[in-house]
């Protein structure tokens, strides 16, 4: 039991240690430090829980942005072989329709961290179960680029 248990952390790490693009912050996750799991808006509903949408009456379409620069230049940052990104966008448009008896949109997403790229299009829907549960599916369609020092494109679904 202990080996499996070390072979799944094992490779956990690696998966981490190896993500180059961050997952997709809306402007609540960021401002909460990521606890916006529980919160129930739009936006969330599209990249966390598609179940959320159900409980929405209006519909609605948002534009969220950010960026981080890098302000201060380090040495060894030159000696390190390769360029650093003086600064990483992320940017997505929301739009869903809750007018209906079957609620919720789709998001287009597009990042650009440290000479990744990610292109992410995702399409939820919901309906309530009853007066306070609902159930809701996502499709997300993700298409990452390298940077130009990797091989070409590659994609992943």
């Amino acid at each position: 039991m202990n080996k499996v248990f070390i072979l799944a952390v094992s490779v956990l790490w690696v998966q981490i240690s190896v993500a180059q693009i961050r997952e997709f912050q809306t402007s609540r996750l960021i401002s909460t430090g990521g606890a916006g799991v529980a919160s129930i808006l739009s936006t969330e509903a599209a990249v966390l829980n598609p179940a959320a949408s159900a409980f929405f009456q209006d519909s609605s379409f948002s534009y969220q942005s950010y960026r981080t620069t890098l302000q201060k230049k380090n040495d060894q940052r030159s000696t390190a072989g390769q360029d650093f990104p003086a600064t990483n966008r992320s940017q997505g448009f929301f739009l869903s329709d809750n007018s209906g008896p079957v609620k919720g949109g789709m998001a287009y997403l597009n990042q650009n961290e440290n000479f990744y790229e990610r292109d992410r299009i995702v399409l939820h829907g919901a309906t309530p179960m009853g007066m306070r549960t609902a159930i809701g599916a996502s499709y997300s369609f993700i298409e990452d680029s390298r940077p130009p020092y990797f091989s070409d494109r590659y994609k992943s679904h």
